[in-house]
Formats: C-alpha cells, sequence, structure tokens
C-alpha cells in the first residue's frame, strides 16, 4: 500500500494530525531514537480512516507525542478535537514520576486542553499506589519512596503514609548505612523507586 503525501488529505485533518501522534517526526537534534522511530511511516488514508472507527478508546503518551518541551505538538489540539467528536475516549499515559496527575492536567490544560481531568491521565506514581493496593499492602504500612515529589504525593494521595522521596536528593551510597538504622524497616511496607 502506497504512503498518500500529507498535502493530499485536505480538509480530512483528524487522519492526517492521527498520523502525525502515531508516527510523530523526531527532529529534536539533543534525542537519538532506535528503531522502528528512525525511519518516518506514515497510514494511507484508508488505514488511518479504519483505525479511527474501529477503536473506541486511544492513549497517548506525553512527552514528544502531545507536547515537546512547553508547547503543544502542531494539530494535536485539533486533533484530539476531532476524536473526541467521534465519541473516542482519550487517555493520557506517561512512566514520568516527576509529576502528580493534577500537575499534568494542569499542563495540559494550560496548553488549551481545557477538558482533561485526572481520571484521563494515568502516570508511574498513580500506577505505583494502585499496584500496592492490589498486592495488599496495608495502609498501615510506611512507604518508602526513592524518587520525585509527584511520585510521594501520588503515593500519599491514596492513602499511604510515606517518606523518602525529595528529602534524600543528593544522597550517595554512603548515607545508606545510617538512612537504614533511622528506618523502622518492620514498618516499611514497600519501597516505590521512581
Amino acid at each position: 500500500v502506497k504512503a498518500v503525501p500529507w498535502r493530499s488529505f485536505g480538509s480530512n485533518r483528524a487522519v492526517r494530525v492521527l498520523k502525525a501522534l502515531i508516527y510523530p517526526r523526531r527532529s529534536n537534534a539533543g534525542i537519538s531514537f532506535s528503531l522502528p522511530w528512525s525511519k518516518r511511516r506514515e497510514l494511507d488514508s484508508q488505514s488511518a480512516q479504519k483505525l479511527i472507527s474501529s477503536v473506541e478508546a486511544f492513549v497517548f503518551d506525553l512527552d514528544g507525542v502531545i507536547w515537546i518541551g512547553d508547547s503543544l505538538i502542531d494539530g494535536v489540539k485539533k486533533a484530539l478535537s476531532d476524536l473526541r467528536s467521534a465519541g473516542k475516549s482519550i487517555s493520557f499515559a506517561t512512566n514520568n514520576s516527576m509529576r502528580t496527575r493534577a500537575q499534568v492536567v494542569a499542563r495540559l490544560k494550560s496548553m488549551g486542553l481545557d477538558w482533561v481531568q485526572e481520571a484521563n491521565v494515568f502516570n508511574a506514581g498513580n500506577a505505583a499506589a494502585r499496584l500496592l493496593e492490589s498486592k495488599g499492602i496495608s495502609k498501615d504500612k510506611e512507604i518508602y519512596v526513592v524518587g520525585e515529589a509527584g511520585l510521594l504525593d501520588e503515593v500519599s494521595a491514596r492513602g499511604y503514609r510515606t517518606s523518602g522521596g525529595p528529602a534524600d536528593t543528593g544522597k550517595s551510597l554512603d548515607d545508606v548505612p545510617a538512612a537504614l538504622e533511622r528506618i523502622d524497616l518492620d514498618s516499611i511496607g514497600a519501597v516505590v523507586c521512581g
């Protein structure tokens, strides 16, 4: 099947932008990408329409797919609007644990995606906290967090007592013995690293 050039889609912007979201151009000179992303690929118009009409939900990564730096990628707002107008469920997933879901929502809203709610965002911190719950880790136990404030805050938001996190920034392996003496290991239910 021959790929149709971008300009031939005319007014069907949703198809064109969906192609950009699925197969984004990676032009940031400071970042290297491994195959298959090093080669640009496109969906033909018929395949893109088939994809859009056959699925109920779209899950998008954020960095490099929805935004680059502090800006939405060109056409993203319109594409997401078109997908929502077509009745598609839109979610965002990220393995970045630096921001809470609320911070991601605020960032997306500041970029003009006013409809985004926390329920649309799935991040590493919330996933880790939900995993702790699914494993039956008692909320009476403390969770030691090795990571940023976003991770600590998401675990805390699920009702766990936390320690570590940003308070341990800058510490080295030399600090581990003293830290272990400070911590009541019997009270720790899990260690979450992010």
